[in-house]
């Protein structure tokens, strides 16, 4: 029996890269945000995850759906599955690494191509935003 983890991403573009964070107990980083909380709406739990990662708000009323991907969950053992929802927003703040993050990064598809580990679902993300800003 399989478990899905039902999380949510910010996608913060910023000169053609995309903020990423990496967790201390991870080697990969991916998408500020994290698991939905029972009772909690997608928005809800990125507004929360962001100001907890970040220590950074998210403005009211930019958020934006970017996609939703459906694969194997990094770091979460064999079997596990993420369903990751994904939105751009504007932030309030200066993001800064909070909470269980070690550091952030801006990469491109290309530059987390190069990391020693990934995310399956911030591949295939970056990999669709890359092929978006080709036919753009």
């Amino acid at each position: 029996m399989s478990e899905t983890l039902r999380v949510v991403g910010l996608v913060h573009r910023v000169d053609g890269r995309v903020l990423l964070v990496r967790a201390r107990w991870h080697a990969a980083f991916y998408l500020a945000g994290g698991k939905i909380e029972a009772g909690e709406s997608e928005l809800e739990a990125l507004h929360r995850e962001v100001d907890e990662e970040l220590g950074a708000g998210l403005v009211a009323g930019t958020e934006r759906f970017v996609g939703r991907y459906v694969t194997d969950a990094y770091g979460q053992g064999e079997g596990v599955r993420v369903d990751l929802s994904c939105y751009s927003a504007e932030l309030s703040g200066v993001p800064e690494p909070a909470a269980e993050i070690a550091e952030m990064a801006w990469m491109t598809c290309a530059e987390y191509l190069a990391q020693p580990e990934t995310a399956p679902a911030v591949v295939a993300l970056l990999r669709d935003l890359e092929a978006e800003s080709a036919t753009a």
